[in-house]
Formats: C-alpha cells, structure tokens, sequence
C-alpha cells in the first residue's frame, strides 16, 4: 500500500516538473516571438538600407518602417531611392501604406486589399533613347530567368490602389527642356494576376499651366486600350525647345484644350480610333526679330470620327478665328527660309535628338498614317 502511494507522489513530481518545463519553454517561445515582432520592422529596415546598393545598384533609405504580423498593416515613412552611383533621389515618397490578408500568405495568395502611395516624387532624365531608370530595367527584367511553361504563376491582387499628390520632374538633354507635373492622382480598383483589364482614373496639372483629367481602360494581354480624357489650357511654351530644332524663332505661345474618345493597341501607334473636339486659343510664334510669325485668335476642330486603321477620317467642323501668317521677302530670301534650323548642323544632335523630338515624332507618326493611305488608295 506504501509503495502504490510512492510510485503516485514519484509520477505527480515527474508530471509537475515537466509542466514547469514545457511552460517555461513556452515562455521563451514567447517572448522570443514578441521580440521578433517588435524588432522584426527595425531588422528588415537595416537590412535593406543595408544591401539596397548590392542588389538594386540603388541606395535606399527608410525614415520608418511598421509591420504588424497579426494585422497585416506596412507604413514605409520618408522612403527614398537614389540614382545609380550618385547623392540625387530618383524617387521618394513621404508615406506609403498597405493592408495584407496575413492568412492568405499561408496559401501562396499575395492579397493586398489597400495600397496607398502619398506625395511620391519622381526625377525622369532623358539622354536619347536612355533613360536614369535604364539600369533598373536591364537589372531586373532583361536578365530574369524564364519561368517553366508548368509553372503555376503566383496569385496576386492588389485592390484600391491610390497615388496621392504626385510630383514628376521630367529633364531631357537634348534638346533641353524641363518639365514638371504637378497633383497627380491615380486610383486602380483591382490589378489581379487572373485579370489583364486595368482601369485607371487619374488628374494631374502642370505648374506652367494646364490641367488633365482622364480614364484609361487598358488589357495587358492583347495591349488594347481605350481613354477618355479632358485637357484644359495646357501651355504650349513647354513645346517650344523641340520647336528650336526646326525654326530659329523667339517664342511659341498658345492654350490647348481637348475632350476625346480615343482606342487603339498600343503596339501598333499607328492604327487609332479617335472623336471629340480640340480648340487653341491665343496662339502665336515670333521670331528672333520679334515679329510675329503666324496667329490665330482661336481654332476649333471637331471630329465626328477618325479610323487609321480603316483609312476614314470625318471632321465635322474646323473653325479658325483671325488667322494671320506673316510672308516677307528680304535680300537673303524668305522670312520662312532663313528660320529654318539646317538639319545635321554642329548645334542638333540628330541620333539624339530624332528620339526625343515630339515633333520629329509626330512627324514620323504622320508620315506613316500617310504612307497607310496611299497604300490603300493603290489597292
């Protein structure tokens, strides 16, 4: 009887030193977790700032970063992106927020249900056909392996996407000119890994002056796109280095505004599909003597319909108000003649500047949409 009653304290002894131990191993596990969590944000931020160079060939630095495991919550404050081997930022932004469905991530599906980029600004330098953001494409999209044909692609979805107050700083060298955009806001409803129909909402304004609002229907499969979008008195002077390839002249000054229906496939430029109505007003080019070159007081075109791809082009009405073009004739020729910029002169850079031109652009745009015609009237 003694015995059973020893072999009972011996197992109630045992059973209670192992439950000191588990708890006690539960409490470190714990606490370690607790610590994890709480350092986990102050860990990944050093590690980042630490190795960004390494692997984006980018210095990048973090005011602040919060991640809540249980929640699924990440607030990146003050986060910054530099150029390639230089102290200038190429991108910042002041905050960016994103809720995650933690429980997903169990199953391989990335779910982010908000994303919120605040005041992001970014710096666009163009050097012919290279861009400050060249290295990051040639890094992470022209070296990527390619995935397997079995392989299931990963399940994504990023809901309620909002870019707030954006700021873009576009520099282009040759020919020189800056521009800046101002108040940019962009919301994307759904991007998801099963859907290819983006639709983006977005307003931006430009501190020369001019304003634009719009909505973009775009399908990443087959590159097919439609947009509506309204401009008002946007300033043409932004377009006037471009112009000094072509004339020598002192000025260009103008507002253009715009309501239009356009469609098409952005791998094929050439064939769009367009309607609604452009005016200018106020339009002027003067030349380097100050006289004034051309005018109009304002233009109004409306198209009823325009198809390149079908040849068809209906406007329904233009309307110029006080035209004025200004022909003189001098002893070393024409006002026109001696304006005109020499093409391939010491002061163009044609390999450069044939890519970045808007009007050595358009021109090529328009000579193609004329060769289409010709082509057809043929057949």
């Amino acid at each position: 009887m003694a015995d059973y009653f020893l072999d009972d304290s011996i197992d109630e002894i045992f059973f209670m030193k192992w439950k000191r131990i588990l708890l006690l191993i539960l409490i470190v596990l714990v606490t370690a977790g607790t610590i994890f969590i709480i350092f986990l944000s102050s860990i990944i931020k050093y590690e980042i700032e630490k190795h960004s160079e390494e692997y984006t060939g980018r210095k990048i630095t973090i005011e602040n970063l919060h991640i809540n495991l249980l929640t699924g919550n990440i607030r990146v404050d003050k986060l910054k992106i530099y150029e390639a081997n230089s102290k200038d930022i190429f991108f910042s932004s002041n905050k960016i927020e994103a809720a995650v469905s933690v429980h997903k991530l169990f199953a391989s599906k990335y779910d982010i249900t908000e994303l919120i980029i605040e005041k992001p600004l970014v710096n666009i330098i163009q050097n012919g056909n290279r861009f400050n953001y060249s290295d990051l494409i040639k890094r992470f999209m022209t070296d990527a392996a390619p995935s397997p044909k079995n392989k299931k692609p990963a399940e994504y979805r990023i809901r309620n996407l909002q870019i707030d107050s954006a700021k873009v700083r576009y520099v282009n060298t040759s020919p020189y000119n800056k521009i800046e955009i101002i108040d940019w806001d962009t919301k994307i409803p759904l991007i998801a890994w099963n859907d290819p129909v983006y639709n983006i909402k977005t307003s931006l304004s430009l501190p020369s002056g001019g304003k634009l609002d719009g909505d973009l229907n775009i399908n990443s499969n087959n590159f097919l796109y439609k947009t509506k979008f309204n401009l008002e008195k946007l300033n043409l002077d932004l377009l006037y280095p471009y112009l000094k390839d072509y004339l020598k002249v002192k000025s260009l000054d103008g507002l253009l505004s715009a309501d239009v229906a356009l469609s098409g496939n952005m791998h094929k430029p050439e064939d769009i599909a367009a309607s609604g109505n452009i005016n200018a007003e106020n339009f002027a080019i003067v030349d380097i003597t100050t006289d004034k070159l051309t005018s109009f007081e304002k233009m109004n075109v409306e198209v009823d319909s325009i198809n390149t791809k079908n040849n068809f082009y209906n406007f329904k009405t233009i309307t110029i108000t006080r035209p004025f073009v200004k022909v003189a004739m001098y002893d070393d020729g024409y006002n026109f003649q001696r304006l005109m910029t020499t093409p391939g002169s010491s002061t163009i850079d044609t390999a450069v500047t044939s890519y970045a031109n808007i009007f050595i652009m358009l021109a090529d745009y328009v000579q193609n949409i004329m060769l289409r015609i010709t082509t057809a009237q043929k057949k």
